[in-house]
């Protein structure tokens, strides 16, 4: 198989599982690929600006099903699972650089890692009213000269964003080795942060649980939008015209959870 036909398959087979069987361990190595995988994801200046606690105890999956996550499905999920990735987002991303630079001696131009710790006190919004007065700043450039300008965001965004993708380079590194996933955002971030005990310079968007299916005898996958209705062509409102192929009949017949 190609490398096209291969990631074609694992993007498709991924759906999310209601149900693991439970307390199923994973095995250290195959944990261990899943997670050296998640770290090639990009991050905007290689700041990496992420953190994953994972959690496999029993005793604290537990704790977590009963007192952070909300809902039954979500406890359910927690307290069944084989491990849970829980993915911190930095909210303080300008205290790495130091770090990447060292990391970085020697892959990048000296002249860029000059101008990064510059670079990245700008662009990251580290205090809403640093953010503020560069946004403003920003938009007056950006409407009186002909140069473009950078976006600027508030840091729990810019950092959500890139702790976003890494979690979905997990999501489909476990199902590259048949785990099933769940991407869970009901729960209480305050509790989650005291029972893990999470530094405040830390935001937590998300959690993944993974682990096996309990039964796949009833294999569903939720309905995705056509392509028209997602992508455009060129400009916004535009139709892209989609070449048809062999397996377009297939995409219809399976739409990923």
């Amino acid at each position: 198989m190609s490398k096209a036909q291969v990631f074609r398959a694992i993007a498709h087979q991924r759906r999310t599982i209601n149900r693991f069987q439970t307390g199923r361990c994973i095995p250290p190595e195959t944990l261990q690929d899943i997670l050296e995988s998640t770290l090639r994801t990009p991050t905007s200046f290689n700041l990496q600006p992420t953190q994953v606690i994972l959690v496999q105890n029993r005793g604290t999956l537990q704790e977590l099903a009963d007192h952070v996550m909300l809902g039954p499905r979500n406890q359910y999920r927690t307290q069944d699972c084989s491990a849970m990735a829980v993915f911190l987002a930095d909210l303080q991303a300008s205290q790495r650089i130091s770090r990447i630079l060292q990391l970085e001696q020697g892959h990048r131009h000296p002249a860029y890692l000059s101008m990064l710790p510059l670079y990245t006190s700008f662009l990251l919004g580290e205090g809403h009213l640093a953010t503020a007065l560069k946004q403003g700043v920003t938009k007056v450039l950006s409407s009186s000269t002909e140069q473009p300008q950078p976006q600027i965001e508030p840091i729990q965004t810019w950092s959500t964003k890139q702790t976003a993708l890494m979690a979905q380079s997990l999501i489909l590194a476990a199902t590259s080795h048949d785990l099933g996933t769940c991407v869970m955002e009901g729960f209480d971030g305050n509790q989650m942060k005291e029972v893990l005990r999470i530094p405040d310079r830390y935001h937590v968007p998300l959690v993944v649980a993974m682990g096996y299916e309990y039964e796949e005898s009833s294999i569903q996958y939720t309905p995705r939008l056509p392509l028209k209705e997602v992508v455009f062509a060129d400009t916004f409102g535009e139709p892209y015209h989609a070449v048809r192929n062999d397996t377009e009949d297939d995409d219809d017949a399976v739409a990923n959870a």
